[in-house]
């Protein structure tokens, strides 16, 4: 009897699991937009370019950083006209540094693919403002590190593909395991007092 319950259960929980994993693979379809952004610098000659190479690479990881800062995330919703939040953005949004580059791509996901790319291409453009106003030196000019767009996004026909959610999985299995037990619970209590009869007429009619 004991080990029909911990079939039962095993199987319940494999049952949720499996349930849990469909729903994830089911999920709603995303686009992803990206918009590329360059660090600037105002070298002139060879040995400028080259030590403003290396400070735009330690620039950039400061950039990738400000550019999930609520602050820019909100205006960047505002600027896109959306109906987003900074907080729902910020955990919509890619921010990548491709190795040894000056580079920095930034990315949302979106289930439409318009907003997709009109909100990446907001956080990129108030990430620029962003810089240009951190940077721009006290004695006035312009400022000797900066940022342009070098790559706007643009709405993409492609939906991202649908990845396994382990928490979706891990819901739906501990949902099997408690629905396996309420009605293991439920049969017990049932069937129980059927089988002490059963054994109580068995009982009599061997004495």
């Amino acid at each position: 009897m004991r080990r029909r319950y911990v079939v039962w259960l095993t199987a319940a929980t494999i049952v949720g699991a499996f349930v849990g994993a469909l729903w994830s693979w089911a999920g709603a379809n995303e686009y992803r937009a990206s918009t590329r952004l360059f660090v600037t610098t105002n070298a002139v000659d060879v040995s400028d370019v080259y030590q403003a190479t290396l400070a735009g690479q330690q620039r950039v990881l400061t950039y990738k950083v400000l550019a999930s800062d609520l602050k820019v995330l909100s205006n960047a919703v505002r600027r896109a006209g959306t109906n987003s939040s900074p907080l729902d953005l910020a955990q919509r949004l890619h921010v990548d540094v491709p190795p040894a580059t000056i580079i920095l791509d930034i990315g949302v996901d979106d289930t439409n693919s318009e907003t997709a790319a009109s909100l990446a291409n907001a956080v990129a453009d108030e990430l620029i403002a962003t810089i240009n106003e951190l940077e721009r030196p006290l004695g006035g000019g312009p400022p000797p590190v900066g940022a342009t767009v070098v790559q706007r996004a643009a709405p993409s026909a492609a939906t991202l593909q649908s990845t396994l959610n382990p928490v979706l999985v891990a819901a739906g299995a501990f949902a099997g395991l408690i629905v396996g037990l309420v009605v293991a619970v439920a049969v017990k209590r049932r069937l129980l007092p059927d089988l002490r009869a059963a054994r109580g007429e068995f009982s009599q009619a061997q004495s």
